[in-house]
């Protein structure tokens, strides 16, 4: 039998993480912003199932790792606490992007800078708390495409503008 706490919603049985884990959140609550932009119905149904395992960040370079080997169907690492600043160079100009809670990121992925070499390097300013948006989340919130478009469409790409 699955370990965990077993919740009870609306006549079903719910497993939530076990503690033991590591650290769980769930995400309409630690994410305000996102709440308060689904309607009211979605935001009660999908409360119970919104869990995101998150981890802590600490000063410096940071050097993320991949997507667990797949970063098909991963949303991306949401931005809880803390920021972070993400320095590409292209041409031998150092943009740099700040990041901080809400936003959306992707480290994984690559730069985009074609047909110029680039290279990017990321850095915690201060401690920062990101959850991680997987597969088994996607495949969760999958039911409330509310909630899907509001993790993924404004905070990705406008930081891009």
């Amino acid at each position: 039998m699955p370990r965990g706490r077993t919740l009870w919603a609306g006549g079903l049985t719910v497993l939530r993480p076990p503690p033991a884990t590591g650290d769980w959140v769930q995400i309409l609550q630690a994410d305000p912003e996102l709440a308060a932009s689904l309607p009211q119905a979605t935001r009660e149904d999908a409360a119970v199932y919104t869990f995101a395992h998150a981890y802590w960040l600490e000063p410096g370079e940071w050097q993320p790792t991949g997507a667990n080997g797949d970063a098909a169907g991963h949303l991306g690492l949401l931005v809880l606490d803390g920021f972070l600043v993400r320095h590409v160079r292209v041409i031998d100009r150092p943009p740099a992007e700040l990041l901080g809670p809400g936003d959306l990121l992707h480290p994984w992925e690559s730069d985009h800078t074609e047909p110029f070499v680039a290279g990017s390097r990321w850095d915690v300013l201060e401690p920062a708390r990101v959850a991680v948006l997987d597969r088994r989340f996607a495949a969760v919130i999958g039911r409330w495409p509310d909630l899907v478009a509001g993790c993924s469409a404004g905070r990705s790409r406008g930081r891009a503008r």
